[in-house]
């Protein structure tokens, strides 16, 4: 096996990370603790309690300049 076809196996066996949009945590999404969607997109959470956050007031959490290919998740507090 040749290190160009090494490095690429590696990148997609890495997990992909996410950012939380209540409390901005970074964490592999396979580990959230809750899924919400809104405007057609998935948001991860890592607990409950932001999930709750998010729900109240999903706009006051999201940044409008973030890519819309963007997957949050969020972190408790």
């Amino acid at each position: 096996m040749s290190q160009e076809s090494e490095i690429n196996m590696k990148k997609k066996s890495a997990p992909k990370f996410v950012t939380d949009p209540v409390c901005q945590m970074e964490f592999p999404a396979g580990k959230a603790a809750a899924t919400f969607k809104f405007n057609h997109r998935t948001y991860h959470f890592c607990s409950a309690a932001c999930l709750r956050l998010f729900e109240a007031d999903p706009l006051a959490y999201l940044d409008e300049t973030q890519p819309d290919d963007a997957t949050h998740l969020a972190d408790s507090r």
